[in-house]
């Protein structure tokens, strides 16, 4: 399986290794977020991958051939939750790569 993964310019490969996080074969460094209902996200421009942690359960999905507009007009909303239900959810093939 291809691994996937986000590094922020700047970051060392020993920290890209340190941050990256398992995600049933890939990597997609996920940033903790302050909104409402998501724990983590990350977004792989290279594969067009998000990848969310969700705060209720911990679940982690990735969703599929999403564009990089959306991932930033996403972290840009107030709503993240609203953004997610009608721009995201359903919009995308979708994966759970790990469960509670």
């Amino acid at each position: 399986m291809k691994t996937l993964k986000t590094v922020q310019p700047g970051t060392t490969k020993n920290e890209a290794d340190k941050e990256g996080l398992g995600t049933g074969g890939s990597e997609i460094k996920r940033i903790r977020m302050a909104m409402e209902g998501i724990a983590s996200a990350g977004y792989d421009a290279l594969c067009a991958v998000l990848e969310l942690e969700f705060a209720s359960n911990g679940e982690v999905w990735q969703f599929y051939d999403v564009p990089e507009q959306v991932w930033y007009e996403w972290r840009k909303t107030e709503s993240c939750i609203s953004f997610f239900h009608t721009y995201i959810a359903g919009k995308y093939r979708a994966e759970q790569v790990r469960r509670n």
